[in-house]
């Protein structure tokens, strides 16, 4: 049984949208994965689902997981994926994540996660917006200004 992330070969590997499915054939090149079926587990932030999926052995080793799953599914998002080879068996950590933006190919993202994720960057300045408010300013001080003047001309 396999506990250690399960690398992929991503030169033998693909993934393809048809009829609004989307379609996966990694080529798992762990010698100790068993061929069967299993469950395939998706997984992004908090979210999760599973799927059946079948494994079968490949030619000069390794092995093939297959399986389809609802493009709508996937929305936007790059999902982790994971296989459960035993009833009630651990979920092992495949090292490939998909992304299928309903726009773009549907891509394999193979290797481990990233170790770090950026921050997210700062909110950028609206030069428009700040213009705008300068013009403002700008305007209200002309205006007291004027409106100053004519209470001095007027004696008030």
């Amino acid at each position: 049984m396999v506990t250690n992330p399960i690398s992929v070969d991503e030169t033998r590997s693909l993934a393809y949208r048809e009829n609004g499915q989307v379609h996966l054939v990694v080529h798992l090149t762990d010698p100790d994965v068993v061929p069967g079926d299993v469950v395939a587990r998706f997984r992004h932030d908090q979210r999760k689902f599973k799927k059946p999926a079948r494994v079968t052995a490949a030619e000069g080793g390794g092995a093939t997981l297959e399986l389809s799953v609802s493009a709508g599914r996937l929305g936007r998002v790059p999902w982790f994926l994971a296989v459960q080879q035993a009833d009630g068996g651990p979920f092992v950590r495949v090292q490939t994540r998909v992304l299928s933006h309903p726009d773009l190919p549907v891509a394999l993202l193979p290797g481990p996660p990233p170790r770090t994720r950026m921050p997210a960057p700062d909110p950028r300045a609206n030069p428009a917006a700040e213009s705008a408010r300068g013009l403002l300013r700008q305007g209200r001080r002309v205006a007291g200004g004027l409106k100053r003047r004519l209470r001095e001309r007027s004696g008030a």
